[in-house]
């Protein structure tokens, strides 16, 4: 008996060991390969470096698919003590019902999710997907049948082998008595207990922590120690229930109207354009030099915000001026416009069906003439056609131009929004001319060991938007009619390349990711001082001349841009950006808030009724549930 007993458990603890060795290596292939842990990547903001941390992770990491192994090893090992199973029966029900299907589930997860390129989270992806996860759905579904099938085949080779190998098993079942039983829990037990001390020994290592979080056997772990030990710090939503009554006032959209004149709008929108390009230089060449003359002859605006860091949302927000459903303006500014009688034209670089950006902001209900990337699929610059991917080249966009000018009224007003591209994520395509590099960067090259020659390729794509725009005005001086066009330049949100340890947007509230360019033709004051893009569609009507009763508020207050990451009903991050560079944040994930006058971080639980940060804290909770 105790020789059986020695034995069993033997074959148990080799079989437990090679299948956690197998995970942990599925899972640092499918993370590096996901997220780029070790060598960094697009939105990744976890990166692993240095050999202490990687170690740490590492250890961790082969750790907790032990203690998980050893877990359902332990309880796989009781079940066949209650049924009277033979040891190598139960050690086949071990390999293929824990082994097998936690081999499928990794496989599985990283094969759904793999359809959003780099993303980070949930609620990245959200965003990166224009808000909507229909596109992953049918993905997804083919992905099920595939899968399916594979499920299928592989009951089938499992029970096929159970009946072969059934014939060749020993017909001794495991013990049956108490004391074997209560060896099995006793390790059960200590083996989960282990496994939970994981989740509070990660919490001083952040890169490691999200890491971790991507396995299944620390995720279930630190699902159990949310479920019994909640967090005692109150999140925003309890300190919006402890000190906020106010309720969202709704106000009426002003009435707006124009005198005699109306000019035309240009309004560019370059896609991932920081606000610092306009200052820009490689070597000797200026990198936007038809920008910088928007600004020598209007203004450049250097205090211009997104508040998303996010392409759909902030493309609503310019067009809505807002971030949720409301309408300040009473509708879209393609909406006010076309009831104005201008002309409306898109000539747009991507899809604009992605995220619903066509729908939320009216453009292609309401255009005249309408050209996005769906319109020459054909042509696009990446292979996918996706939504989210689907892109043109700038001088596709100039030669669509040349062929609807004909049909533009110029005698009546023009809206024409212009998309442009370039500055997107991988930086460069074959179309794209080298101006200011030599050797562009490949997308499979790109990591914090090649920032220098990241930051050119950058720079490169960004001229090619500030090229394209100066064909554009220089197109507009032809027809004699760029003085009465209001030209404007702006950015969607910024991008950080490694400056902040990340490559990407959306993920951080910096000045990095959410400072974007604006310039203008005309010396337009508002422009001048702190912006966010809910302001600018009330900003450019005013710069077009009209009149608003009763008056909207200027857009400029100074007293803060609210900035958002995450998914905007539940965000990770939330705060003020400041017209003196500094920020107040609300860190949802410890349930702190931090502002420049604070020594440091401070519990929301903390903060006292009646002091400064007590204050801004409600004036950004009304912000916030006003979109």
């Amino acid at each position: 008996m105790f020789s059986y007993l020695r034995r069993s458990s033997r074959s148990m603890g080799l079989y437990v060991c090679a299948i956690a060795l197998f995970l942990t290596l599925t899972d640092l292939v499918l993370l590096e390969k996901k997220y780029n842990i070790f060598s960094g990547g697009f939105l990744q903001d976890a990166q692993l470096s240095g050999a202490d941390e990687r170690s740490i992770f590492l250890g961790m990491l082969l750790v907790a698919e032990l203690l998980l192994a050893g877990f359902f090893s332990q309880l796989v090992l009781l079940l066949g003590s209650w049924l009277r199973l033979p040891l190598q029966m139960v050690n086949y029900l071990f390999v293929v019902l824990y082994g097998g299907v936690s081999f499928i589930l990794v496989v599985l997860r990283y094969q759904i999710l793999s359809y959003f390129g780099d993303f980070m989270s949930m609620a990245v992806v959200r965003n990166l997907g224009g808000g909507s996860l229909a596109d992953a759905l049918l993905y997804a579904i083919d992905e099920a049948i595939i899968v399916a099938i594979g499920t299928v085949l592989a009951v089938l080779a499992a029970v096929l082998a159970w009946r072969i190998l059934g014939k060749r098993w020993g017909r001794k079942a495991l013990p049956t008595d108490r004391r074997f039983r209560l060896r099995s829990s006793r390790r059960a037990v200590w083996c989960l207990a282990g496994l939970l001390a994981i989740v509070p020994a990660a919490q001083s290592m952040p890169a490691a922590k999200k890491n971790l979080s991507r396995v299944t056997a620390y995720a279930l772990a630190d699902g159990l120690v949310k479920m019994v030990a909640p967090s005692a710090a109150p999140g925003l939503v309890q300190f919006m229930q402890q000190h906020y009554r106010e309720a969202a006032a709704d106000t009426a959209p002003p009435a707006i109207s124009f005198g005699a004149r109306k000019d035309n709008l240009l309004l560019v929108v370059a896609e991932s354009t920081r606000a610092d390009v306009i200052d820009a230089s490689v070597g000797d060449q200026p990198v936007t030099p038809h920008w910088r003359a928007l600004g020598a002859e209007g203004v450049v605006g250097r205090q211009y915000f997104s508040h998303t860091g996010f392409t759909t949302s902030s493309l609503k927000a310019i067009f809505r001026g807002s971030l949720g459903a409301k309408l300040p303006l009473g509708d879209t500014l393609f909406g006010v416009l076309k009831a104005q009688g201008y002309q409306i034209v898109v000539l747009s670089g991507q899809d604009e069906s992605f995220g619903d950006i066509d729908q939320a902001s009216r453009s292609r209900e309401l255009a005249d003439i309408f050209f996005d990337a769906r319109s020459a699929v054909d042509e696009r610059v990446f292979v996918s056609a996706s939504p989210g991917s689907a892109a043109l080249s700038n001088e596709r966009l100039l030669a669509e131009f040349d062929r609807i000018a004909e049909r533009i009224d110029w005698k009546r007003p023009v809206f024409l929004y212009v998309n442009l591209q370039a500055a997107h994520f991988p930086y460069y395509h074959k179309a794209m001319p080298k101006t200011l590099v030599q050797e562009p960067l490949a997308r499979h090259a790109i990591s914090s060991d090649t920032r220098a020659q990241l930051q050119q390729t950058y720079l490169n794509a960004v001229a090619y938007s500030d090229w394209a725009t100066g064909e554009l005005v220089k197109r507009l001086r032809q027809r004699e009619v760029y003085q009465r066009t209001l030209v404007v330049a702006a950015g969607d949100h910024g991008e950080s390349l490694f400056d902040d340890g990340v490559l990407g947007h959306g993920m951080q509230v910096n000045d990095t990711q959410m400072n974007a360019l604006l310039v203008a033709n005309r010396p337009l004051p508002e422009f001048g001082r702190l912006l966010g893009q809910t302001d600018m569609a009330a900003a450019l009507l005013r710069s077009l001349g009209a009149r608003m009763t009763p008056a909207a508020p200027p857009p400029a207050r100074g007293d803060g841009v609210l900035q958002v990451v995450g998914v905007m009903s539940a965000p990770q991050f939330l705060g003020y950006r400041y017209s003196d560079g500094t920020r107040l944040t609300v860190n949802q994930n410890n349930n702190e808030v931090s502002a420049p006058w604070l020594a440091r971080p401070l519990p929301l639980n903390q903060v006292q009724p009646g002091s400064r940060e007590h204050g801004e804290l409600l004036r950004l909770i009304r912000d916030w549930k006003s979109q």
